[in-house]
């Protein structure tokens, strides 16, 4: 939700995006308390030069007056309404705003608030994206020191300070993880799909692709749980164990490979197929070498292969693919044309 209360304070949600946002700030205190801390947040972290747009300071003063509607009517105070009504869009008149409200539409919670404003003015805080395109692998260091590497056409985003009660990252793609241990202060990595992955002082591999089918995490030390949507435990995993999930069915599979070169070995530069079906080789292909592959033959489809590559080029896997009796390609540019296997 931290990351769509975001958009929604930028300009940026959809329109069912917004309303989300706006049903969820309004169905508790709780719930209003966190939106108002993000805006904080925003204005604490906003260069001086930049300006906050009319449409942003109105967007957020409409919400927060549809809130004191729905409060009952002996704690309605005609004041809070005649200082977000005269909001203006600046910067300073925003902040202005946002420390009014965090003062007394949330005077029970006073002391909270006010450690928490002045933490973010004492700290210019925001937030990083790395991503790897297709082809190309990456190394990012997160503020706790933790350690994550990035296979092709993946994306973390993380803030340049953790701060509250988790170590807080959303996660695409695959990643070997090596989390810095700290039980008191887990990390929670956000998943596209709503899950997530809670851990404390782990090393695992975590690939979670948006257009895979299937999510998978190998557990090499320590401890991780799988969170659902409600941030409840699903399955716990120990060392050594893999759990595998199927997205289309919500089928949730624990095992403990024989060999984990086929799950990791991206890391080190192994391009492994263990009894893998095309259209997962496919993807492999497309994401490793960033190239396109058109299937110009539906009947390949249903091949398997069981192979280890290691610095061989594209033309190198697809010849030995056709050697082996399994495809015939042709090379274009950054695009293989596959069909169905024929001798030349």
């Amino acid at each position: 939700m931290e990351k769509l209360i975001i958009k929604y304070l930028t300009g940026e949600t959809t329109v069912e995006e917004a309303k989300m946002v706006r049903e969820w700030a309004l169905e508790s205190e709780e719930n209003m308390e966190i939106f108002v801390k993000e805006k904080n947040l925003r204005v604490a972290t906003m260069m001086p030069d930049v300006e906050a747009s009319d449409s942003e300071a109105d967007a957020f003063v409409d919400l927060l007056r549809e809130h004191d509607r729905k409060k009952p009517a002996n704690n309605s105070n005609p004041n809070k309404i005649r200082i977000w009504v005269t909001a203006a869009a600046s910067v300073a008149a925003v902040a202005l705003i946002v420390l009014s409200v965090s003062l007394s539409v949330f005077s029970a919670k006073n002391r909270d608030l006010k450690e928490e404003l002045a933490f973010i003015t004492t700290q210019q805080l925001s937030y990083h994206q790395n991503s790897t395109p297709y082809g190309v692998k990456g190394k990012v260091v997160l503020p706790d020191s933790s350690v994550v590497y990035l296979n092709s056409g993946s994306s973390i985003y993380y803030p340049s300070k953790f701060h509250g009660e988790n170590r807080e990252v959303d996660f695409t793609g695959e990643g070997y993880f090596e989390v810095r241990e700290n039980s008191a202060f887990p990390m929670k990595i956000s998943l596209s799909n709503g899950m997530s992955v809670y851990v404390k002082g782990t090393t695992f591999n975590l690939s979670s692709y948006e257009n895979d089918r299937s999510l998978s995490l190998l557990l090499l030390s320590g401890k991780v749980s799988l969170l659902d949507n409600n941030s409840n435990e699903i399955v716990k995993l120990l060392p050594k164990e893999k759990l595998l999930l199927d997205k289309t069915t919500s089928k949730i599979s624990v095992i403990r490979p024989q060999d984990i070169v086929p799950t990791v070995g991206w890391k080190k530069g192994w391009l492994v197929f263990d009894e893998t079906t095309m259209p997962e080789i496919l993807k492999k292909l497309e994401r490793w070498y960033g190239v396109n592959v058109v299937v110009n033959d539906s009947t390949i489809m249903t091949k398997t292969l069981t192979a280890k590559f290691r610095e061989e080029s594209l033309s190198q896997v697809l010849e030995l693919m056709h050697r082996i009796s399994l495809i015939d390609y042709t090379l274009k540019d950054s695009t293989a044309f596959l069909k169905s296997y024929s001798k030349r």
